[in-house]
């Protein structure tokens, strides 16, 4: 993988502060030689006036407000491999990227070239002492993913990496295309891209030094659980911006997962989300 032409994509939509954060952290970087493109999906809330005004070295691109995840990220692929990009970051706006991330992910970049490579996740809420996200592994016969510890070198090989802090070499897009917005237009997509790239002979590995700390109740899926009531479990189940959201869960698990598991798998990872929201709710 080569760094010498690198663009980070970072979809937004009303998330002012966050995307404010986001960029400053972006600023402060010890490996800085990198573009960055904000697609701005339709924000009414002065988004793209900030970024105009505080960071103009920042690319920006518009959406009518439909894009979503997927095909914000798919939009700022297609302009960043216009621009002859070798490799491309996708980031979430509710992130603070640690000074040594981007760096971290280009000494990786040396010893696994034409890898995916994933960030290591943490919360910035007070009391959320646990990573969010690191190597992730899938089990179709239990129904579920699993954390994967980090070996001594600080790289773990996974089945999934998260797209709030995913870094892919750009012959990954010439061999297997971008994400898949038809059938995931939010959630799911960075998974599927993952597990579809591992299809196709290539590894995905999680840095451990590659740090992002997130906002984690920043989520659909966090504000829909935070509340518990009917009506915020039904749209736990079925809002586009929420993980548990079944007819994704669904789609995924008929494309990946193994045909003599699906049965037991779907009725697994049913249960895990339906525990999940009221197992929170609760706290």
């Amino acid at each position: 993988m080569s760094f010498s032409n690198l663009f980070i994509i970072i979809p937004v939509h009303n998330r002012r502060n966050y995307t404010q954060g986001c960029l400053a952290s972006l600023t402060e970087q010890t490996y800085s030689r990198f573009s960055i493109v904000v697609v701005d999906d339709g924000s009414m809330d002065g988004t793209s006036e900030m970024i105009s005004q505080q960071f103009p070295e920042v690319i920006l691109l518009h959406g009518d407000g439909n894009l979503w995840w997927s095909r914000s990220i798919n939009r700022g692929v297609d302009y960043a491999l216009q621009k002859n990009a070798d490799s491309i970051m996708t980031l979430n706006d509710d992130l603070i990227v640690d000074p040594e991330c981007i760096k971290s992910l280009y000494i990786a970049s040396k010893q696994f070239p034409d890898s995916i490579l994933g960030c290591f996740a943490f919360a910035l809420e007070p009391g959320i002492i646990n990573p969010v996200q690191k190597g992730m592994r899938i089990s179709w016969r239990m129904g579920k993913e699993f954390e994967v510890d980090f070996p001594e070198n600080g790289y773990c090989e996974s089945d999934i990496l998260p797209g709030r802090g995913m870094l892919i070499p750009k012959c990954v897009f010439d061999k297997i295309g971008q994400f898949d917005w038809k059938k995931f237009p939010q959630g799911g997509a960075d998974y599927d891209f993952a597990l579809r790239a591992r299809k196709a002979g290539f590894k995905a590995i999680a840095v451990k030094n590659a740090v992002v700390r997130c906002y984690n109740n920043a989520t659909g899926s966090q504000k829909l659980k935070a509340k518990k009531s009917l009506i915020n479990f039904l749209q736990y189940l079925i809002s586009i911006r929420s993980s548990g959201n079944l007819p994704i869960r669904i789609k995924f698990a008929f494309r990946h997962c193994p045909w003599y598991y699906l049965p037991t798998y779907l009725f697994l990872d049913l249960g895990r989300v339906i525990l999940s929201y009221w197992k929170s709710a609760k706290q």
